[in-house]
């Protein structure tokens, strides 16, 4: 199985990279983010302002816990050896890889 490179979190101008050797890589989030048109942006806008600064933030602070949280479950299931996986500890999650 693919072995992942140790890196480090760090933002820059408020934006979350990755530093890898002695490299600062912006992440898929930052990247989607410079790169959304002026259309998308007004209307994440308009969501915030509908449900309220405070909801909207707890809305997506709430949505990226779980987007981190599936993240580590897939990571493990992708690391686990194939005789940890014969024991079909991650079935429903297996079905997604």
């Amino acid at each position: 199985s693919y072995r992942y490179p140790k890196t480090q979190r760090e933002k820059i101008d408020g934006k979350r990279h990755y530093v890898f050797d002695k490299e600062k890589l912006p992440s898929v989030t930052t990247i989607l983010d410079q790169t959304q048109s002026a259309e998308k942006r007004e209307a994440l806008a308009r969501w915030r302002e509908s449900k309220g600064e405070a909801e909207a933030t707890r809305i997506v602070d709430e949505s990226g816990a779980r987007g981190t949280a599936m993240h580590k479950i897939l990571e493990k299931c992708t690391e686990l050896s194939s005789f940890t996986r014969s024991l079909n500890l991650c079935p429903i999650i297996e079905k997604l890889l």
